[in-house]
């Protein structure tokens, strides 16, 4: 076969959609093996895949990381032989294999090394001069703008987003019949300010503080001690307890009045894989903003939104949802840990991300079912123009994928559309029955 360059990136798309599962392999020193699982992506902090499956050739499992390199020595070069965080590595993948070189870890171990070169063929990468990088046809939706045309990529991925959009308004119109308008669209609200990590956390706790609930209290720190005190987040909750500030003593004795038992724990939180800004403690605040009498949550975003342009919907809706940090939050991640560059309760990018998954949809589903077209009509036009939202790792590497290099800048809908693929064709590899290929 004739000498090729792969991109690293390029590597770690093979690797990672399994395109090298079932086939047998040969280590450099000659060991046969089958990738039964080639792992997760890691977070770019370690090795590229995590928990990867090797059966061996003859007998024998071996479960552990795999780092990818265009050339064997880019192991050294790059410093994996001295980081900790590479001593759970159990395949080097190169694409060319230099003889003399061994792959050690910080242990001293050795790592065995598999050469791409000696196993690719010809309908997995196009040949190239040393030097250049190849097009590489992984998947059908590779480079597919070249083909199609951006005006046809475009209303494809319009069309995708809209769909993905229905199908939250069915979940939103159940939700609704379910628990209320005004309870299902508090619980989405907290969904949403948890992010991915604390979303089912937050969900849960809407089960066990009810908006009706939040609503009822008229005094701030009995309503932020409702909700850290079921959520087991207050500092006599915790082990070992926190600081006793002013605002931190009336939120226990707000606490004790209240008379009730915690609903959780610390436990239930991700605390450790979340930005400071972003700490639930700082959210629940948020909540309690949104919720604050004399205004009725629910009647205030259905106003909202229907009183927003529908040329300027973002100019007018995010910006009423902003929740500024103020009092203890504005200097304070958690309790007793101060916050170095104080941000809002709840900025922009959530704000914008709230107005398309959650109260567009709802607004959407409510008028529905008052057989209010105007204002079903309203709310759609305002998703379909609405403005991007902030780039996620799915949007971008897609983006980057289909665009075979830099996308266009896009609409939230189609930003949408771009998770709805990711979720229904691209992690389940379904490339021929994705709707923007065929």
């Amino acid at each position: 076969m004739e000498q090729v360059v792969m991109a690293e990136a390029r590597m770690q798309a093979l690797w990672g959609r399994g395109g090298l599962c079932g086939r047998l392999l040969t280590t450099a020193d000659g060991r046969a093996f089958r990738v039964l699982n080639p792992g997760a992506p890691g977070d770019g902090r370690g090795p590229d895949f995590l928990g990867a499956t090797i059966v061996w050739h003859g007998g024998g499992l071996t479960h552990g990381d795999v780092e990818l390199h265009v050339r064997s020595e880019d192991w050294h070069q790059h410093g994996h032989d001295h980081d900790p965080r590479y001593d759970g590595v159990v395949l080097h993948v190169v694409l060319r294999d230099n003889p003399g070189y061994i792959a050690r870890l910080a242990t001293g171990a050795s790592v065995p090394a598999v050469s791409l070169e000696n196993h690719l063929d010809s309908a997995m990468l196009c040949p190239q001069p040393f030097g250049t990088e190849p097009r590489i046809d992984l998947r059908p939706c590779y480079a597919l703008s070249e083909r199609q045309g951006a005006r046809t990529l475009s209303r494809r991925l319009t069309w995708l987003g809209k769909r993905r959009f229905y199908m939250k308004c069915e979940a939103a119109l159940q939700a609704i019949k379910r628990d209320g308008y005004s309870e299902a669209l508090y619980a989405w609200t907290m969904g949403a300010l948890g992010y991915a990590r604390n979303k089912e956390p937050f969900f849960t706790l809407s089960r066990h503080v009810h908006l009706s609930d939040l609503q009822s209290l008229t005094d701030r720190a009995e309503r932020q001690a409702l909700l850290l005190g079921r959520a087991g987040l207050l500092p006599s909750q915790r082990v070992p307890a926190l600081e006793a500030q002013v605002w931190v003593m009336e939120l226990e004795t707000a606490w004790r009045t209240l008379g009730l038992s915690p609903a959780m724990n610390e436990r239930d939180w991700d605390l450790f894989h979340v930005r400071p800004a972003n700490f639930p403690m700082r959210r629940l605040a948020a909540m309690e903003s949104l919720a604050r009498p004399p205004r009725q949550f629910d009647r205030w975003v259905l106003n909202l939104v229907r009183e927003a342009p529908v040329d300027n919907a973002a100019g007018q809706l995010e910006p009423a949802v902003l929740v500024p940090a103020d009092g203890y939050w504005a200097d304070h991640a958690d309790f007793g840990v101060e916050i170095e560059n104080p941000t809002a309760l709840l900025g922009r990018a959530r704000a914008r991300e709230m107005v398309i998954n959650v109260f567009l949809p709802f607004t959407v589903s409510w008028a529905g079912l008052q057989h209010n077209r105007q204002l079903q009509r309203h709310a759609l036009g305002m998703y379909s123009s609405y403005p991007p939202l902030a780039e996620n790792r799915i949007t971008a590497r897609l983006g980057r994928y289909i665009w075979n290099g830099e996308a266009p800048v896009l609409s939230a809908c189609q930003q949408q559309g771009l998770q709805y693929l990711n979720a229904l064709f691209c992690q389940s590899e379904r490339c021929g029955s994705c709707p923007i290929v065929r």
